[in-house]
């Protein structure tokens, strides 16, 4: 698997948490063939995410919406390996990252 994989899977995970953490539990995602995302309620404020990678690895990520957080984890033939753990409060509190005009600044400016 290649680093833009990599790259590009995380973000696809971190845009579906971010729905879930915004308000929209039941949303579910799929990117591209082999690389299906599973959604499942874990319990009260636990959700996980997991994803079947082309090396054959398997990612898991879990949501704390309650504490507004995330983990993720791959799994390589029985062997469990944390990989990143992040709070998403401050990330969801940014009005502006990697966007693409028309930013929200832009339209304040515009529409006060």
């Amino acid at each position: 698997m290649t680093m833009q994989w990599s790259r590009r899977a995380i973000g696809i995970i971190v845009a579906a948490l971010v729905l879930w953490v915004v308000g929209a539990p039941n949303a579910s995602m799929s990117q591209g063939p082999g690389i299906p995302i599973q959604n499942q309620a874990v319990g009260g404020q636990l959700q996980m995410a997991t994803i079947a990678l082309q090396n054959g690895m398997q990612q898991i990520v879990i949501l704390d919406s309650g504490q507004r957080s995330l983990a993720v984890y791959h799994v390589d033939n029985g062997n469990l390996q944390l990989r990143c753990v992040r709070s998403l409060v401050f990330d969801l509190r940014m009005e502006e990252f990697n966007g693409s005009a028309p930013l929200p600044s832009e339209i304040r400016r515009v529409h006060p």
